[in-house]
């Protein structure tokens, strides 16, 4: 059987260090094995005395509240952020695919200017051996020419 405590009730208008020792009385009047012992932590008793000197009421369920209601807001912006990141993923896998084709359309590109280049160069050497040919074959037949007019006049 568990041995009984009286504790002294608070008087009216309590001093914060009266609530205070009186709340760590309570505390370590709760035998070990009950449930209530764990209600009672030391980081509990801690909070509570600070609550009591800083002059905010321990109110339990409104911080409870209030944690469920962060909790729950952060769980909606986790969804709404998966659900970004889910669309930026989409996003990026089309302008992926786009940017794979666009390389693809410009290697494609690339290589037949390449093949146009080497087909220019050439077509250039050959038009340049042409008109080569073309000027000796001129100044031939002005060679020929000079030589018909030197031959009228004689």
């Amino acid at each position: 059987m568990t041995e009984r405590r009286t504790i002294d009730k608070l008087e009216t208008d309590p001093s914060k260090a009266e609530e205070i020792a009186f709340i760590e009385e309570v505390a370590e009047s709760v035998p070990d094995n009950s449930y209530l012992k764990m209600l009672f932590t030391k980081q509990f008793m801690n909070w509570l005395r600070e609550q009591i000197r800083n002059d905010f009421y321990p109110n339990l369920y409104e911080f409870w509240q209030q944690d469920v209601s962060d909790i729950e807001n952060l769980h909606l912006e986790i969804s709404r952020l998966k659900f970004q990141v889910e669309d930026t993923n989409k996003v990026l896998a089309v302008k992926s695919k786009a940017l794979s084709d666009l390389q693809e359309v410009f290697n494609t590109a690339q290589e037949a200017a390449g093949r146009n280049y080497d087909k220019l160069y050439y077509q250039l050497e050959d038009a340049e051996k042409i008109v080569e040919n073309l000027k000796g074959e001129i100044i031939n037949l002005k060679a020929k020419l000079y030589d018909m007019m030197v031959a009228k006049e004689n």
